[in-house]
């Protein structure tokens, strides 16, 4: 039998894009969540909370704990070294605040958490559904506060929705998945950021995380993190010393792990967030969205949205989303007993 090689077309940008950060970092930790079985980092017959540094007998290790949260689709990679108490009376504030802030994203991106696919609903105040079995289906007012525009000529539907959230608890669940992922022998590099993480010192600073949102099928159907650190040789001497990547069907994040005493020589200097290229940039490299997470204020009912095109339109799957448009209550009720 004859394998037939396939060929991957890289663009000069992404080679280009690659030579660059490569030659500034090295990877020290790569996991992927496709596994058959599932993969425990740690030691479970000496078992000590990375976070809060108590030891099995002082507090339960009875919880799985996620490595990568359970929200953007992770089964399978688990550690050892999360007490219960960590998990569940700090971990899960950060994660509700994610969810909260990409819940809309989730749902129509169809990324499958803990319950499967999200639904998306609004506050009581201005009532808004929306769900995906084998359509999408929106249930909405026909009021200023409606979160699907249809432009049929255009073939775009245009969502919007609303979304309350603490920027730094957003922040803080995206640096615990990438403390648990850190090798121990790292661990005294980001004393700092695991105090930030845990309340212990309050540390100010800048906290921007690189964002990239993927059209079409998502790229990375399973997530797939990666931790980089910074080479003693490298093409650009000012650069962070670790880097923290995080993919996810059609989103990414990367940032660079805050408050190392390594990088004080960095201070008052300009430097750039270092681009981090994956799979999904090989023909044409996204360009990074900076979100800042540096308050510790609430922010309310911010709005934001995605738009999603489409070739054609099946007069049944019209007629549907007409109907719910028109009668959203009628339409709720047939959602929950699955005759809409």
């Amino acid at each position: 039998m004859i394998m037939e090689q396939i060929k991957i077309k890289y663009s000069q940008a992404f080679k280009n894009a690659c030579d660059k950060y490569y030659g500034n970092y090295e990877t020290i930790a790569s996991y992927g969540t496709n596994q058959a079985k599932d993969v425990f980092l740690g030691d479970k017959n000496n078992q000590v909370c990375r976070f809060c540094g108590r030891k099995k007998g002082e507090v339960t290790f009875k919880k799985e704990a996620h490595a990568l949260s359970n929200l953007i689709g992770n089964d399978r990679l688990f550690s050892y070294y999360e007490c219960d108490d960590c998990n569940g009376n700090r971990f899960s504030k950060y994660e509700s605040e994610f969810s909260n802030y990409m819940k809309l994203l989730h749902c129509l991106s169809q990324v499958k958490g803990k319950r499967g696919i999200p639904s998306y609903k609004s506050r009581k105040d201005d009532f808004t559904r929306v769900d995906i079995k084998d359509f999408i289906s929106v249930l909405q007012k026909e009021d200023e506060t409606a979160i699907a525009h249809l432009d049929k000529k255009n073939k775009v539907i245009h969502f919007k929705g609303k979304r309350t959230y603490t920027p730094v608890n957003v922040y803080k669940c995206l640096l615990k998945m990438a403390l648990t992922v850190m090798p121990d022998s790292e661990l005294p590099e980001v004393t700092n950021a695991m105090d930030f993480l845990m309340d212990r010192k309050n540390i100010k600073g800048q906290l921007f995380v690189g964002y990239r949102q993927y059209g079409g099928i998502p790229p990375f159907p399973t997530p797939v993190t990666m931790l980089f650190k910074r080479k003693d040789e490298r093409v650009d001497e000012n650069v962070p010393l670790y880097m923290f990547l995080l993919a996810y069907g059609n989103f990414a994040f990367q940032f660079q792990i805050p408050f190392c005493p390594a990088d004080k020589f960095l201070f008052g200097k300009e430097i750039s967030m270092p681009y981090i290229p994956t799979i999904a940039d090989t023909i044409n490299p996204q360009r990074l969205k900076g979100l800042d997470f540096s308050s510790s204020e609430k922010v309310i009912k911010e709005e934001y949205g995605i738009d999603m095109t489409f070739e054609g339109m099946k007069r049944n799957w019209w007629v549907t989303i007409k109907y719910v448009l028109q009668h959203p209550w009628d339409s709720l009720k047939r959602l929950l007993t699955n005759n809409l």
